[in-house]
């Protein structure tokens, strides 16, 4: 259900993006491809940056200028330019081939191989659109198909380069970031290549206001949430999407024709994004690893008594001496072939969530990306009676650049004071990047042995007293 849900979320992306072609074709002006991508990345960022208020800092600054370069300044004049030289059904099909090269550019960069069932899935919607490229088509525009192979390239890239780069932060002010920074970077090359912003008419005012918030901040909020939830592989198949709603609105509203060849890859795509979806059950784990209730929780009320009693659990002073302490904690997991696994593992209690770093191909990234239900394990050492705190949860897995600033805080309650500093510039220079897994507690238990035992000791005693009382009776 939740690849689902975020599936849907990010299907709004490529559908309204497959709707620009016809709406920059037929009601935008033409010949002002640099004007035309700044009139609709510059408004899209700075509604977003409102409603977020939040501004970069530290090397955000440049990163928002690169990503904002390759998934919206310079793209957006491509496509802008594609609209113009392209039919809508053909400029649309060629952005199709992103989520091929985009599975290619996660398995260096996000350490995400690409699926069986992707792959299989790619290469069906890839027929899709061969089939929808090599139809009714009379005079095919070199200069189009160039520009259209180029800004799907460099969104390809873009968008990988902004999954890697954005873990840890939100996903509105990326986005804003990046649509003003392309926006931006557009005006000097706009007024000196374009001269004067070209007159608009109303028709091509609503048209820039539909390319500018739904196809441009509402797309790539959905894209970019859908990045953060769902691996690239199942992200890029949902693009496909793109071409068949360019497709369709072509035939719509344009009146283009569709041929026999078209209407085959019209059915070929969309099925080649339900082949590639990765439709595998949770792991029989996932019951034993949920919160061990009397009853399941049927609504939001239940919900948030059960998160407030975790958060009671960690907030109480024998838990936050354990976060706090320098012990490692135990991480259990399932591995990718059924078997559990317990690692010592160190980690971070940031207030509401267990942070734990480790390198990009460590057996457990691939494990909890199958099964994200973890249990964790915090006890005191040569300590009688012990302490235990208990924690399960469902962990997120994300690829980021560098040394996370949540290793460094974790290490830093193990590495002696005076090895730290050698420490931290010997990791900072030997990782270019690590994987950092967060885990969301569902459950807790503290266990002191004074004043809470495990519930099968306290039954016993329990039983113990009774059959005691029982015969001095």
């Amino acid at each position: 259900m939740e690849t689902i849900r975020w599936g849907l979320v990010t299907a709004i992306a490529p559908v309204a993006w497959g709707s620009t072609y016809y709406v920059t074709h037929h009601f935008l002006p033409a010949d002002h491809p640099l004007w035309g991508a700044v009139l609709r990345a510059l408004p899209a960022g700075v509604l977003l940056l409102l409603l977020c208020r939040e501004r970069p800092r530290g090397r955000w600054w440049w990163r928002s200028l690169v990503l904002g370069t390759l998934n919206m300044g310079a793209f957006f004049a491509l496509v802008y330019l594609a609209a113009q030289l392209l039919p809508t059904s053909l400029a649309s099909t060629i952005m199709a081939t992103s989520p091929v090269v985009m599975m290619a550019l996660a398995w260096p960069l996000l350490g995400q191989r690409p699926r069986g069932r992707a792959v299989l899935g790619a290469l069906t919607g890839i027929v899709g659109v061969v089939l929808m490229l090599a139809s009714g088509v009379d005079a095919v525009n070199p200069l189009g198909v160039v520009v259209s192979v180029a800004a799907m390239a460099m969104s390809a890239f873009g968008h990988v380069l902004t999954r890697r780069w954005g873990a840890g932060s939100g996903v509105l002010p990326v986005t804003s970031w990046q649509l003003v920074a392309g926006g931006a970077v557009l005006v000097g090359p706009a007024l000196a290549v374009e001269g004067a912003p070209p007159p608009l008419t109303g028709s091509a005012l609503l048209g820039f206001a539909f390319v500018s918030v739904v196809a441009t901040a509402v797309a790539f909020v959905a894209w970019f949430t859908g990045l953060r939830h769902l691996d690239a592989g199942t992200v890029g198949l949902i693009g496909l999407l793109n071409p068949v709603t360019g497709v369709v609105l072509g035939v719509l509203l344009a009146g283009e024709s569709l041929g026999a060849h078209q209407v085959l890859g019209l059915v070929l795509v969309p099925a080649g994004v339900l082949l590639g979806q990765d439709t595998r059950p949770m792991s029989r784990t996932a019951n034993r690893l949920r919160p061990t209730r009397e009853a399941e929780p049927d609504d939001a009320e239940e919900t948030d008594v059960e998160r407030q009693e975790v958060a009671e659990v960690m907030a109480e002073p024998i838990a936050r001496e354990l976060l706090s302490s320098g012990i490692p904690a135990r991480f259990a997991y399932i591995g990718v072939d059924g078997a559990p696994r317990v690692v010592p593992v160190a980690f971070l209690w940031d207030g509401t969530r267990i942070v734990v770093c480790t390198v990009p191909k460590a057996a457990k990234v691939g494990a909890l990306r199958r099964d994200p239900n973890v249990s964790l394990t915090i006890d005191t050492e040569g300590r009688f009676p012990p302490r235990v705190l208990l924690v399960r949860g469902t962990a997120s897995v994300e690829l980021v650049d560098g040394v996370p600033d949540e290793y460094v805080e974790a290490s830093r309650k193990l590495v002696p004071a005076d090895r730290f500093e050698d420490w931290e510039a010997g990791v900072r220079a030997l990782y270019a990047g690590m994987v950092r897994i967060t885990v969301e507690p569902t459950w807790a238990k503290l266990l002191d042995f004074e004043t809470t035992i495990p519930r099968a000791v306290e039954d016993l005693v329990r039983a113990h007293a009774d059959q005691c009382s029982g015969r001095s009776a």
